[in-house]
């Protein structure tokens, strides 16, 4: 395992040991070292370092995969072509199946709509009016 250093990190970010998930030496002396001078900085580094773990590597693809809209294992093949290529038609199947349940729903209320419309419309003119 290796471990960026701040002068060959491109972006010269001297903090992305911490922030990237996994073990490093910089983590430990960060607990130890928040534990000497008080004891809840301590507690607070170690809950920081199991969220940044839990969450992903903050420019990491599963986090860009959900503000991209996807959940990331889509885009990852497996390295077998013909079963990368049997998943992606699945896929895009469901997708457009989906698609077309959605219409299909917009339609369904849209005509329970216009009942509701015509009904409500028909028991308003049919009441005489009242001089």
């Amino acid at each position: 395992m290796t471990y960026e250093s701040s002068a060959t990190h491109p972006q010269g970010d001297w903090l992305s040991w911490a922030r990237t998930p996994g073990f490093h030496p910089g983590k430990l002396a960060a607990v130890l070292a928040g534990f000497a001078i008080f004891p809840p900085l301590g507690v607070a580094a170690i809950g920081y370092f199991l969220w940044t773990s839990r969450r992903g590597d903050w420019r990491g693809a599963p986090v860009n995969a959900m503000r991209r809209g996807g959940c990331g294992h889509r885009h990852r093949g497996t390295g077998n072509q013909a079963f990368d290529a049997h998943r992606e038609s699945v896929l895009n199947g469901l997708e457009a199946e989906r698609q077309a349940f959605d219409a299909h729903r917009a339609e369904e209320r849209r005509k329970r709509d216009q009942a509701a419309y015509d009904a409500f419309h028909a028991a308003r003119t049919d009441t005489p009016k009242q001089d």
